[in-house]
C-alpha cells in the first residue's frame, strides 16, 4: 500500500478538493462487510479513475464484482491485479474459480514441458522485479570481480562473478521474451453476457460466433468503436468496444 499512502500524501499537501483514495477505500470496505457490493463497486472505481492502483484494490474490487454476479468484471479485476503482483495467492484462486464458470473455456494444447515450466517461471515475476533481480546480479558479480583483482578469495570470487554474470544475462533475456510479448499484445475481458462477433466492424456483417462473459480475447486492431478479436482456437472477427474491458 506504499503507492497508494505516498500519493495520497501528495494529494494532501496539494490540497486538493475532491475525495481521498483512502475515504473512498475505506467506504468500499465497508460496504463490502455490508454486502453493499455496488456502493463498494462505485468506491473502488473511483480510485481507479483517480489514477490509483493496487493487487489488494483489484482483489477486493473483483470480489465485489463477483458477488454482484458480474465475473466478467470480476476475473478482469482479478487479472488487472495479477499485472502488479503475479504470485498473489488470493488473486490467483479467485480469479482460477471464477473462470471455471466460464462458458468459453477453450482448452490449449499442453506443449514441452520445459517450454511450460519456463513459461510458469517467467510469468511469476513483473518486469520491473526481473529488472531488478538482474541488475542486482551484475553488482553482484562487479563485486566478486573486484575482490579477485584485488586478491581477496582469488579462488573462488572468479566462478561467483561468471556464474552471476551468466545468471543476470539470462534474467535480461527473460525480461526482453517478457517486454516484446507484452508490448506486442493487447488483450481485453469479455463483460457481457452474450456478445456477438461480425465478419466486419458495423454490426451489419455476417454474425461469425458468439462468445460470453469472462472470455479473454487478444485484439487483433481496432477500427472507430470496435475492435477485431482472434480467440485462443484461432476464431477471428469483429465486436463492438463496449462489450470488452481492456487489460
Amino acid at each position: 500500500m506504499r503507492r497508494l499512502i505516498l500519493a495520497i500524501a501528495v494529494l494532501c499537501a496539494l490540497g486538493v478538493g475532491q475525495t481521498l483514495p483512502d475515504s473512498l477505500w475505506l467506504r468500499g470496505n465497508r460496504a463490502i462487510g455490508n454486502d453493499d457490493y455496488h456502493l463498494a463497486i462505485n468506491n473502488y472505481e473511483q480510485i481507479l479513475r483517480q489514477g490509483f492502483e493496487h493487487q489488494d484494490l483489484y482483489y477486493n474490487l473483483g470480489n465485489a464484482y463477483y458477488r454482484s454476479g458480474k465475473i466478467g468484471l470480476a476475473i478482469w479485476a482479478y487479472e488487472k491485479g495479477l499485472q502488479s503482483n503475479p504470485r498473489h495467492a488470493d488473486l490467483k484462486f479467485n480469479r482460477d474459480v471464477v473462470r471455471a464458470e466460464i462458458k468459453d473455456r477453450i482448452e490449449v494444447p499442453r506443449g514441452f514441458f520445459m517450454l511450460e515450466y519456463y513459461l510458469t517461471f517467467r510469468d511469476q515475476f513483473t518486469l520491473r522485479q526481473m529488472l531488478f533481480f538482474g541488475s542486482l546480479l551484475l553488482l553482484l558479480a562487479g563485486g566478486c570481480y573486484a575482490l579477485r583483482r584485488f586478491d581477496f578469495w582469488p579462488r573462488i570470487s572468479g566462478p561467483i562473478s561468471i556464474g552471476l554474470t551468466i545468471a543476470a544475462l539470462l534474467i535480461h533475456l527473460v525480461y526482453l521474451d517478457k517486454y516484446w510479448e507484452i508490448s506486442g499484445q493487447q488483450t481485453g475481458i469479455i463483460i457481457n453476457s452474450v456478445t456477438e462477433v461480425y465478419s466486419t466492424p458495423s454490426g451489419l456483417g455476417k454474425i461469425l460466433f458468439k462468445v460470453h462473459e469472462g472470455l479473454q480475447v487478444e485484439i487483433v486492431r481496432d477500427h472507430d468503436d470496435w475492435y477485431e478479436i482472434i480467440l485462443l482456437d484461432g476464431k477471428k472477427g469483429w465486436l463492438y468496444a463496449g462489450n470488452l474491458r481492456l487489460l
